[in-house]
């Protein structure tokens, strides 16, 4: 299951807690394992669950090659556990959960159950503060290592958006928490004097790196368009700062507004 709150756009200073099934794979195909066709054995649940992280995922995948049906029964699986897991806890689906994302929930709620049908185990995997949501990414922020998460985007390439994008989030954690994170003179006096000095280039070069799998700077010089991994003094005039302003900026402002 992956699903998303669209009710749900900015959670600031409250407890968030994100839970995964440990050993997810495993784990449902030990609770559901005669509803596959044919039906896993214990000898292959405990063959897997004997293999290293990578090697586990490989078999897994195989299996999923190779047997019919065999995801379908996956996805169900994982689907009623987290439904099970959401019910024995009493959460409300509108107010205290902010994303699933398969075998992961996303809470901002109590919970007391962690073990549901006796195998599937849900761990407190990580802990946050703060949310923001707009189309195309979840920002998650850790206020105590100031690490910051994001849906949307590969882990991998996170790093390159440190001294950039990521920090303009924990800024705007920041501001809204100081202002009562409501539509204040405060908040929306930063967005304003943050993006003049964007679209005047007078902030650091990583702020216009493109959020996207690419992560590279635009040029466009003469009508053409190149993409470059780095930049200096003499190719800001030439940047193309569009893509942040469109798919970052717009939809914060539209956010600090509601």
């Amino acid at each position: 299951m992956f699903w998303t709150n669209d009710l749900i756009h900015e959670v600031i200073d409250r407890e968030i807690t994100e839970y995964d099934i440990k050993s997810g794979n495993t784990s449902i195909m030990r609770i559901f394992q005669e509803e596959f066709n044919p039906p896993i054995s214990e000898f292959d649940i405990k063959r897997l669950e004997l293999l290293d992280k990578q090697a586990r995922v490989v078999e897994v995948g195989r299996m999923l090659r190779d047997h019919k049906g065999f995801a379908n029964v996956l996805e169900k699986g994982f689907n009623t556990v987290v439904k099970e897991f959401i019910e024995a806890n009493q959460l409300n689906q509108e107010d205290e959960i902010l994303s699933i994302k398969r075998d992961a929930v996303f809470t901002t709620g109590l919970v007391t159950t962690t073990t549901i049908r006796e195998y599937a185990h849900f761990i407190p995997k990580n802990t946050y503060q703060g949310y923001f949501r707009i189309p195309g990414f979840e920002f998650l922020y850790n206020t105590d290592n100031e690490r910051v998460d994001v849906k949307g985007l590969q882990d991998e390439l996170l790093p390159l958006h440190e001294q950039g994008i990521l920090q303009f989030i924990r800024d705007a954690y920041h501001v809204r928490l100081e202002s009562g994170h409501r539509n204040s003179v405060r908040s929306n006096s930063w967005m304003a004097e943050f993006l003049e000095a964007y679209l005047h280039k007078e902030l650091p070069f990583d702020y216009y790196r493109e959020f996207n799998s690419e992560s590279r700077f635009r040029l466009n010089i003469g009508g053409n368009t190149m993409m470059i991994d780095s930049v200096s003094e003499e190719n800001v005039k030439d940047l193309d700062i569009s893509y942040n302003h469109q798919k970052i900026l717009i939809p914060f402002i539209g956010l600090f507004l509601r």
